[in-house]
């Protein structure tokens, strides 16, 4: 499988430069299809920083939907993209088993786009999956450290 196999989420920084989206841009073709959007690991507003969005989430989960081979990616791929994984995942089957796309070694899912994910699919069990997950990953985490 090469690049052009895949279908990309990419998500990009507020603070991305132009010219560096140029050069992004160029590398389209190279794949199969991609999804751009932007906004900043962070959970609630600050200024100069774009808050993640139910409108981004809602339009990455539409665009997923019969796409395969999907690719997600952010700038340190631990939080943002982990957490949009995470809820594609979700439209493919139960929480519980969708869980088993995050390595809690890799991983830490911004916790506000699994929200507003469990709210654009109007399913709790996104949300209350991923506690019972973060609880006991993090916690055996802790322990053995």
């Amino acid at each position: 499988m090469g690049p052009s196999d895949f279908n990309i989420v990419s998500i990009r920084s507020s603070n991305m430069f132009p010219d560096e989206y140029d050069a992004f841009e160029k590398y389209r073709k190279n794949y199969k299809d991609i999804i751009v959007e932007h906004f900043d690991d962070i959970r609630a507003p600050e200024e100069g920083w774009i808050v993640p969005a139910k409108e981004h989430v809602q339009r990455i989960l539409d665009w997923s939907i019969d796409r395969k081979n999907i690719a997600v990616h952010c700038t340190a791929g631990i939080s943002r993209s982990s957490a949009i994984a995470y809820l594609i995942a979700c439209q493919r089957c139960p929480p519980k088993e969708a869980l088993e796309v995050l390595d809690p070694m890799m991983h830490f899912p911004n916790r506000l786009i699994i929200r507003l994910g469990a709210e654009v699919m109007e399913d709790e069990s996104v949300i209350n999956e991923y506690n019972k997950w973060y609880e006991e990953e993090y916690r055996l985490f802790y322990v053995k450290s």
